[in-house]
């Protein structure tokens, strides 16, 4: 008998549902690993945010509120979960209180929340600042009483009564008061507590400072270690003070400065002795660190009017192993050849004395001239101030030097040239023998060599010569100046001016040697126009003149710390008469360049275009590479 079909249905029916639950139950396990799958991949990559800082419209204070906050810092290492996210902005809300305090704000209000924002977890910081706590009253006391009067208010510039309260002029105000009782005699001079009192109601702060300058020290004797190859008695020529001098600070500093100048130390430590000897003397232990004392140099550059140039120098910075420093080094371009060596004996008779031999050989294939010379010099420099002045921020000086040398000077050239008279060439084929004095002054107030951005520069040069052969005696004189203003500091923004003049009296222009003359135009003088050629022309060559003047300005602005760009305006002429005659025609050219800051120096790219162009002399542009800045 056959079996009815819904018979066997309901027969099979146990094992259909359960092969329908065992597919379940795999799909189950597959979705459930397969979202185990994609958390595992979401926590490897942590969980991804933005941050928001509101309530703060102060440029300044949001970028200094933005530079603590660790979510803002480590956003792309982010954290594994939510919980680690909340953490991290926990924390940061220490940060901004912190940091609020520290820049004076001590009435405010901070908070996060966070949510969505386009598909990723968004973290805001809600700030309110409040408004800023002002300087109250500031103190000073200590043992002698008299001593802490006299120190408060010099050490404490930059820090007055009604200034924002900020804890970095308190910190700057105790190392200043540290560094003036080292001045004035204390060598083991601190600071042993200061009391901050914040007033609330009044939204004040207070600082009172306890000094403890200890006993009063005058310098011991001076021990030095770690010295090889230099005589000791050229370091000790360079101690500033006087054994039993009362102790100043200042001269601790000033010796290792020197130390370090001379450049045949790779590290000076000065270290006073932990106690002072019966007398009151405090023994002092200079450590020394020997360098390499030989140096290769090779440099390059580049422009447009003159070709392509390089040097190669080497030196030798402790010849007689008292600091003797031999220079010697060859250079070589497309117009110029010259070998030459100084020779510099520092601490000459006295320590702020120098004897500097200076000779060079050359030939100048340009333009205006061509010229084979022998010149050399031996001078004597002396400097005559040299000081540091502390600047409103801690660890930042001034310095300011003052130098005068002069010594007898020899050159003789062969020289051909063609200048005019009257409409007519005159052709300049002689000998010349010049003996005269050179002399000089040198005054700096820069806070760096290389890339200035405060302070000016000062030189004046007077050189009385009498040429044997031809021309008998005349006087060539120059000077210059430049100055450099901080107008920004952040981005830096400095403003650069220069302006030099120069004359020659007591001869014809014609009778002068042509590469003695002044000439203009050029990567160091005025930009845009080709070497030497603004001035007198004939036949569109260069005459030279028996006076110059020359003047630049230029705004530097540093965008990172190793690129920074320039826009320039330089300006003057050569001069047939002894004095500049400002009612001629002045040329200006204008351009701009590009920076790039390295440990030597920024390297230099500069475009410049003549504003007045002569279309037979100025092409349309001139391209400048080198080191250093232009002036």
């Amino acid at each position: 008998m056959p079996v009815p079909a819904g018979a066997v249905f309901r027969a099979r029916l146990p094992f259909i549902a359960s092969v329908c639950l065992g597919l379940l139950l795999v799909l189950f396990h597959v979705g459930l690993a397969a979202e185990k799958d994609e958390e595992k991949k979401e926590e490897a990559q942590g969980i991804r945010y933005e941050v928001k800082l509101e309530g703060v419209s102060d440029k300044g204070l949001r970028r200094d509120l933005e530079a603590v906050l660790d979510t803002k810092t480590y956003r792309d290492r982010p954290p594994a979960s939510a919980v680690l996210l909340e953490r991290r902005a926990e924390e940061d809300i220490d940060h901004l209180r912190d940091a609020l305090r520290s820049l004076g704000y001590y009435d405010h209000e901070v908070s996060y929340t966070l949510g969505e924002e386009k598909a990723r977890t968004l973290v805001t910081f809600h700030v309110r600042p409040g408004e800023a706590y002002r300087f109250g009253s500031v103190s000073a006391t200590g043992e002698p009483a008299e001593l802490a009067g006299t120190l408060l208010k010099p050490s404490l510039q930059g820090f007055r009564t009604g200034d924002r309260a900020t804890s970095r002029a308190v910190v700057a105000a105790e190392e200043r008061l540290v560094v003036a009782m080292k001045r004035a005699g204390y060598a083991f001079a601190a600071v042993s507590d200061k009391k901050v009192i914040v007033d609330h109601a009044s939204k004040t702060v207070s600082v009172a400072y306890v000094l403890s300058p200890g006993p009063a020290a005058r310098f011991g004797p001076t021990t030095f270690t770690g010295l090889e190859s230099v005589r000791e008695d050229y370091p000790r020529r360079l101690i500033p003070w006087e054994t039993g001098e009362r102790y100043d600070g200042r001269l601790v500093d000033k010796l290792q400065k020197d130390l370090l100048q001379t450049r045949l130390f790779g590290l000076v430590r000065i270290i006073p002795a932990e106690r002072l000897t019966p007398e009151g003397l405090l023994p002092m232990v200079v450590e020394l660190k020997e360098r390499k004392q030989r140096t290769v140099k090779v440099g390059a550059n580049y422009q447009t009017d003159v070709g392509a140039g390089g040097k190669v120098g080497w030196e030798h910075r402790n010849l007689f192993h008292q600091g003797e420093t031999l220079s010697l080094s060859l250079q070589a371009s497309e117009i110029t050849y010259s070998a030459g060596g100084t020779f510099r004996k520092p601490a000459f008779l006295e320590r702020n004395q120098s004897l500097v031999v200076d000779s060079r050989i050359a030939r100048e294939e340009f333009d205006a001239y061509t010229s084979n010379f022998y010149e050399s010099s031996i001078l004597l420099e002396r400097v005559l101030i040299e000081r540091a002045e502390a600047d409103a921020r801690p660890g930042q000086t001034q310095d300011e030097t003052l130098s005068i040398g002069a010594g007898p000077a020899l050159r003789l050239a062969k020289v051909k040239a063609t200048d005019e008279y009257i409409g007519f060439p005159i052709f300049q084929d002689d000998t010349f023998l010049l003996l005269g004095l050179r002399s000089f002054l040198r005054w700096n107030t820069t806070d760096d060599l290389l890339n200035p951005t405060k302070g000016g520069r000062l030189l004046v040069e007077a050189n009385p010569y009498y040429e044997v052969f031809n021309t008998g005696p005349f006087l060539k004189a120059f000077a210059s100046y430049s100055h450099y203003f901080r107008i920004l500091a952040e981005p830096q923004l400095i403003l650069a001016n220069r302006v030099a003049m120069g004359s020659i009296v007591g001869a014809e222009r014609n009778d002068i040697p042509a590469d003695v003359r002044f000439y203009a135009g050029g990567g160091g003088s005025i930009r845009g126009y080709p070497f030497q050629k603004v001035g007198p022309l004939f036949r569109d060559e260069p005459t030279g003149g028996k006076s110059i003047l020359e003047f630049s300005t230029e705004f530097r602005l540093k965008v990172t710390d190793t690129f920074g760009m320039v826009a320039f305006l330089d300006g003057g002429s050569a001069f047939e008469s002894s004095y500049p005659d400002f009612g001629s025609d002045i040329r200006l050219g204008a351009g701009t360049g590009i920076r790039y800051f390295t440990p030597v120096g920024p390297l230099r790219l500069d475009i410049a275009f003549p504003l007045q162009r002569r279309p037979d002399v100025d092409s349309a542009y001139q391209i400048y590479v080198g080191i250093g800045q232009a002036f």
